[in-house]
C-alpha cells in the first residue's frame, strides 16, 4: 500500500524546498539587479558631466564666430546648439549638487567651479566678455574631468560593470 501521509510528507518537503530556494534566487537577483542599475545611473551621469561642457563649449564658440568674424548660422542649428548648451548649463549645475552622491566630494567641487563662473553677476560686461569667461570656465572643467581622478573613477565603474554582467 501507498503510505499517503508519507508522500504528502515529501511532497510537502520538496514545495518547501523550492520555495525557499526561489526566494533566496530572487533576493539575490533583485540585488544584482539593483547593483547594475546603479552602475548604470553612475555610467550615464559621467556621460552627461563629459558631454555638458563640450555642449556649452560649441555654443560659446559659435557665439564668439558671429561676434568676432560676423560668421552666421543657420536658425536650426543655432537652436540646436543653444538647446544642447542650455541642458549643459543645467547638467552642470545638477552634477555640482548632487554630484558628491555620484562622483565624490573632490570631483563635486570641481564640478562647482564653472558653476561659479556661471553663476557671477557680469553688469557692464559686454557679450564677448561673458561667453569668454564662460567658455574659459568651461575649458576648464574640460581639463580637470581628464584627470586622474576621474579616470580612476570611470575604470572603478567599468570594471564593477563587468563583473556584475
Amino acid at each position: 500500500m501507498v503510505d499517503i501521509g508519507g508522500a504528502i510528507l515529501n511532497l510537502g518537503a520538496g514545495v518547501l524546498a523550492g520555495v525557499v530556494t526561489g526566494a533566496v534566487s530572487v533576493r539575490f537577483a533583485l540585488k544584482r539587479f539593483r547593483a547594475e542599475r546603479s552602475w548604470e545611473r553612475k555610467v550615464a551621469a559621467y556621460t552627461d558631466i563629459f558631454d555638458a561642457p563640450y555642449n556649452i563649449q560649441r555654443n560659446a564658440k559659435m557665439h564668439l564666430e558671429e561676434i568676432e568674424e560676423g560668421a552666421t548660422f543657420v536658425k536650426e542649428y543655432k537652436d540646436d546648439v543653444r538647446r544642447q548648451a542650455g541642458q549643459g548649463y543645467d547638467t552642470i549645475r545638477r552634477a555640482a549638487i548632487k554630484g558628491i552622491f555620484i562622483v565624490g566630494s573632490a570631483a563635486a567641487a570641481r564640478l562647482d567651479q564653472p558653476v561659479s563662473v556661471f553663476d557671477e553677476p557680469r553688469y557692464g560686461y559686454d557679450m564677448h566678455d561673458r561667453i569668454s569667461a564662460d567658455l574659459d570656465a568651461v575649458r576648464k572643467a574640460l581639463v580637470d574631468l581628464r584627470t586622474p581622478m576621474f579616470t580612476r573613477a570611470m575604470h572603478s565603474i567599468g570594471a564593477k560593470l563587468a563583473n556584475t554582467l
